[in-house]
């Protein structure tokens, strides 16, 4: 598959493509290209893409998917702390087109006006001493506007999309902040230097939750966001603390 265009932005080289199977899928089959660092795969639609724990990511027209490979050594504790970094600096992003108020829903989703608008999925390599990080590609998949027909019913009550009117111009004004902001992500997440801002933009917090863990639903309350970006929750057993990726997370309705 040939890009339809290449440039370069914030100091990523860019290949734009009208569909792909999935960016971060290309980003990590390439070949001969592994020493580019910060190369980013922008597409405007996606056939096989995907979310976190094996799902299927709905990626249709009217969206903005990015993917940016770093080659990056970073120390293993900093592996989970990657996609809420990346989390704040894509809805600083958006929020820096006039779209305001967009939520984070623990770990990885952006809320905008009570629904999801955006997954992001980090994909990691480690060094082959095993002591650190050796490259890591972050991906983003942005609803920037509602699908032609609207979302599929099974998700309708729960997506969003960013914008109301299609402009097309938004796409590459999106894809310029993004960048312009992604590029820290590494030494963001090192450093903490998100965390108090991925807490103020918690959609969960004090909110009563279903922690789904092991084929089993169990009632929470989300009591806050530690140094750490593990969610602390209270269940009948105590509090503790989650993991990024170990668990789905739900609100309780009603």
């Amino acid at each position: 598959m040939e890009p339809i265009r290449e440039y370069t932005a914030s100091g990523f080289l860019v290949r734009e493509f009208s569909s792909l199977s999935s960016t971060n899928d290309y980003l990590k089959g390439l070949s001969g290209e592994e020493s580019i660092d910060r190369l980013c795969a922008v597409a405007h639609t996606q056939t096989g893409g995907k979310g976190r724990l094996g799902r299927k990511f709905f990626s249709p027209d009217g969206g903005l998917y990015l993917s940016a490979l770093f080659k990056k050594r970073l120390p293993i504790s900093s592996a989970s702390l990657i996609t809420p970094a990346a989390a704040v600096a894509v809805a600083e992003a958006i929020e820096s087109l006039g779209v305001k108020n967009i939520g984070i829903k623990w770990v990885n989703d952006l809320i905008f006006e009570g629904k999801k608008i955006c997954g992001i999925l980090t994909e990691t390599k480690i060094a082959p001493s095993g002591s650190a990080l050796e490259s890591f590609v972050v991906g983003i998949g942005v609803n920037l506007f509602e699908p032609e027909g609207g979302f599929p019913d099974e998700i309708k009550n729960r997506a969003g999309a960013v914008f109301k009117n299609r402009d097309e111009s938004l796409r590459g004004r999106l894809v310029g902040e993004i960048l312009s902001r992604l590029g820290s992500v590494g030494e963001a997440a090192a450093e903490k230097s998100f965390v108090e801002s991925y807490r103020e933009r918690s959609v969960l917090i004090g909110k009563e939750i279903l922690v789904l863990e092991n084929g089993r639903e169990t009632p929470a309350t989300a009591l806050g966001i530690d140094g750490d970006c593990r969610l602390i929750v209270r269940t009948d057993a105590g509090e503790r603390a989650l993991f990024c990726g170990e668990v789905s997370l739900k609100i309780q309705e009603g």
